[in-house]
């Protein structure tokens, strides 16, 4: 049986137009740029952060799926389910938190940490899986 995730696809639709929302309001001006001050310890924080939650988030949903890889499907199912939406949403705070804190220091390793969170992210879609090939992760 194939499992679609309409409500993970929608979260990852409405996650990714806030990020651009914010980017926008920015470029445009109705969100004040600069302002911050980022010393290198911000940076590097920021950094190890970023790749840091990018791990977390990635690394979650293996190990959670592994754990009920034997459990019925109703089970890994929801389970699937209820773990792409926390990568998402540890995505999102990686993108919007380097958005952020590009815009209000002007840092460009900021952008960085925010394309590769945006990497990330795309690469997390929610795909149609059948239980088999849950099982099989």
């Amino acid at each position: 049986t194939m499992n679609s995730y309409p409500r993970q696809k929608k979260i990852f639709y409405a996650l990714l137009l806030i990020a651009a929302a914010t980017a926008a309001l920015f470029e445009t001006g109705v969100l004040p740029k600069g302002g911050l001050t980022a010393g290198y310890t911000m940076e590097v924080a920021t950094i190890f952060l970023t790749f840091g939650l990018i791990f977390l988030a990635i690394k979650a949903y293996s190990i959670r799926m592994k754990q009920v890889k034997e459990s019925d499907d109703e089970t890994l199912t929801a389970t699937c389910r209820r773990m792409m939406e926390i990568r998402l949403a540890l995505l999102f705070v990686v993108i919007i938190m380097n958005i952020g804190l590009f815009y209000g220091t002007g840092g460009e390793n900021m952008l960085y940490c925010a394309l590769a969170g945006l990497m990330a992210y795309i690469y997390s879609y929610p795909g149609d899986k059948s239980t088999e090939q849950l099982r099989e992760q």
